[in-house]
């Protein structure tokens, strides 16, 4: 008999995510404000399997996180139950806009949003999937 690994959504078929226009300058603003530290947010929001799209409709500061440099965290302990997250969004104050091996270690959701140095416009936030492809990403 054999056994099939069950496939993930992002595994299945590649994604488009949308990300509002205020949400775009709120993370641009938060990594202006902690330059040269990271921050760290995650994403809410939901999914449209039948479509393969991913929009996030908020984003949320972790209580007491910390920001470091070359690092941020939260303690997930603090947050309450949210079952809507659909990924994490965090700067890379360096301006690299690849996500590093902890980036993808610690993934949560369908998408990891990295905010890259200098922090200028929409064109400098990347959109990455669990196995650090590129996903398309559209400003709304």
């Amino acid at each position: 008999m054999f056994w099939r690994k069950k496939r993930t959504f992002e595994e299945k078929k590649k994604f488009k995510l949308v990300l509002r226009r205020e949400d775009s300058l709120f993370l641009l603003s938060q990594a202006r404000a902690l330059h040269p530290k990271e921050f760290i947010s995650l994403l809410r929001g939901k999914v449209k399997k039948d479509e393969n799209i991913v929009y996030v409709s908020e984003v949320i500061v972790p209580p007491l996180a910390t920001y470091g440099h070359g690092f941020s965290t939260y303690n997930p302990y603090l947050m309450p139950i949210i079952a809507d997250i659909v990924g994490t969004a965090h700067s890379h104050p360096s301006g690299a806009r690849l996500p590093s091996f902890e980036d993808l270690r610690n993934f949560i959701g369908y998408a990891l949003l990295i905010v890259c140095y200098p922090y200028e416009s929409s064109e400098d936030i990347y959109a990455y999937d669990s196995r650090g492809r590129n996903v398309e990403m559209e400003i709304s």
